[in-house]
Formats: C-alpha cells, structure tokens, sequence
C-alpha cells in the first residue's frame, strides 16, 4: 500500500496467513490506510504515525534490520510493515520481553539463553533504579552502608560543591552528550571519544 499523499511511499504488510490473528492485520492495514500527511521517509517515521500516544513513552513497535529477526517474529504471528528505500521492517506489536532478548539466543541452549535472558532483566533494572538508590542511601539511608564505604564515599564527595541529585543529573546529562557526539563526529575523533567513554565509565 501507499503512504504519503506527495511521496506515495510503497509499504508492505508482512504476515503469515493461518498464522498472525487476522484482526491484527486489519488493524495495522487500517492504520496505514488512514494516515493523513504528505510525507513519509523513513520506519521511524512510520512507527510514531503508527502508534498509539502514551504518556510513558514505552514503545509499542521494534524496528529491526535483520531478515532473521523479522522472519522469527512472522512465525511467532507478528506482523512486519516494510518502507520502500530503508533498512528496516517494524515488527508490530513487542511487548517487554522482545526489547531483552536476541536473535542470537536461538543458537544457544535453552538454558544458558534463558541465563542470559536473566541477565539483561538484572541489567535493566540495575540501569533504572541504581541512581535513585543511590541517592536515596548516601543522602538518607547512611547506616545501611558499611562504616569504611560510608567514609569513602564521604572522602570522594568533600571537595564536590554540588548535591548529590545534581551531580547524578549531571553525570546522566554528560553521558548523553558523549553518545550524540560519538553518532556525530566522525570516525577519526569518535574513536577518542568512545575511548574516553569507556575510561568515564571505569
């Protein structure tokens, strides 16, 4: 079908008959035969057309380049709208546990992908929750610590004139300027700037 009412942008439905719930194609052809704009460039473009508006955030769709993870979605009954002139098919809908899993896991054993599955969970939410926790124990919950880290912590944070919610505002606003500088710059620099990256993370 075409999208765009000047860029006549060819999309294809991609879906498993017999397979992938026929109200989800009905759905998905709907939405793309009521799209109303003049233009349409890009899957990402298409996946915030798409999409219904939530006030989280939480993406509902995953773009993806690889014909193995789009054919592995098709068996599991998704559905993949392809954009003419980009890399990427968007798989709709994903769910949580699409965004942390691999298509690699597949050529693992069952229990050492399920391990590994276990760890990017462990990871998220470490990456979700330890600044807050961070704050929330150095700031209020001190006994919690053992006495030699407490003075550590301590020792490092004497000479810093800042609170400590700034400085973690602070460290999470640095780290995304070096990420948009290492997707900007070019090679030759971007390489420093991933080097020093690594080193800030250490």
């Amino acid at each position: 079908m075409e999208v765009g009412k000047i860029t006549k942008t060819k999309c294809a439905v991609c879906y498993i008959q017999n397979i992938t719930n026929s109200d989800l194609v009905n759905e998905v052809k709907y939405r793309l035969n009521n799209l109303e704009v003049d233009s349409l460039l890009s899957a990402g473009e298409l996946e915030q057309l798409v999409a219904d508006s939530n006030v989280l955030g939480i993406p509902q769709m995953m773009a993806t380049e690889r014909p193995d993870k789009a054919s592995k979605y098709l068996l599991k009954g998704r559905v993949v709208v392809i954009v003419n002139g980009t890399p990427y098919g968007v798989i709709m809908p994903a769910i949580l546990i699409d965004f942390l899993s691999s298509p690699e896991d597949t050529n693992l054993k069952v229990s050492f992908a399920n391990f590994l599955r276990v760890l990017r969970v462990i990871a998220a939410f470490i990456t979700l929750l330890l600044p807050g926790l961070y704050v929330a124990i150095t700031s209020f919950h001190q006994e919690i610590l053992p006495t030699s880290l407490l003075f550590s912590i301590l020792a490092s944070r004497e000479n810093v004139p800042f609170p400590i919610i700034l400085e973690i505002l602070l460290m999470e606003l640095s780290f995304e300027l070096i990420r948009e500088a290492v997707l900007r710059v070019p090679n030759a620099i971007g390489s420093t700037i991933r080097n020093c990256r690594s080193l800030s993370y250490w």
